[in-house]
C-alpha cells in the first residue's frame, strides 16, 4: 500500500524506521516537520496512528522532522525522534502506549 496517500501526509520523505509490535508492522516517516507513525492494517491499507496534527508527539513534541528509531521493550513500543530544525528543543525518545 502506498503511506500518505489518502489520510496523512502526502509526499513522504522516506520510511524511516519500523518495527513488529503486538504482532503488526508500524512504521515511521520523515518529512520536515510532519514525521508520523502508521501501521499497516493488511492488503493496502495504513493507518496513521501518531497525533492528527503530523509531526506532533504529544504536547512537548511538536514538529519533529522524523522517526529515527523504533523497538519494543516490555510489551511497549518506544519511538525515537530527529528534530533537524532545532525549534522546538531537539530530539525525543517517546513511549507509544496506544494507537
Amino acid at each position: 500500500g502506498v503511506i500518505g496517500l489518502t489520510t496523512g501526509t502526502t509526499n513522504i520523505g522516506s520510511v524511516s524506521a519500523m518495527t513488529v509490535y503486538d504482532g503488526r508492522l508500524y512504521v515511521g516517516t520523515s518529512k520536515m516537520n510532519e514525521a508520523e507513525i502508521y501501521r499497516y492494517e493488511g492488503n493496502t491499507s495504513w493507518t496513521r496512528v501518531s497525533a492528527t496534527t503530523v509531526g506532533d508527539f504529544g504536547a512537548n513534541d511538536l514538529n519533529q522532522d522524523g522517526v529515527s528509531a523504533m523497538g519494543v521493550y516490555q510489551g511497549k513500543l518506544y519511538v525515537g525522534t530527529r528534530e533537524v530544525t532545532g525549534t522546538t528543543g531537539g530530539a525525543r525518545l517517546i513511549r507509544w502506549d496506544g494507537g
